[in-house]
C-alpha cells in the first residue's frame, strides 16, 4: 500500500504541476500535449486535482513518520 500511495502521490504533483504550466504556458502545453491539455481543460484539472494532492500529501507524511512516532510511544524497558 506504501508504494502506491507513494506512486499516486507522484503521478499527481506530476499532474498538478503539468496542469499549472498549462494554465500559465498553455500555448506550449497545448502542443507539447498534442491538443489534449487546453488552457480550459488545464485549469479544470488543476483545480480538482487539490483536495486529492492535500490527500496524498498527508497521507505520504504519514506514511514516512509513522514509525517513529511508534518506536516514540512504545513501552519502555524497565
Amino acid at each position: 500500500m506504501r508504494r502506491w500511495i507513494h506512486f499516486a502521490f507522484t503521478a499527481v504533483t506530476f499532474l498538478y504541476v503539468v496542469t499549472g504550466m498549462g494554465i500559465s504556458d498553455y500555448r506550449l502545453i497545448e502542443g507539447l500535449s498534442l491538443g489534449l491539455l487546453t488552457k480550459e481543460r488545464s485549469h479544470w484539472v488543476h483545480g480538482n486535482l487539490l483536495q486529492l494532492f492535500t490527500v496524498l500529501l498527508f497521507l505520504h507524511i504519514y506514511l514516512k513518520v509513522r514509525p517513529r512516532l511508534q518506536r516514540n510511544t512504545s513501552p519502555q524497558d524497565e
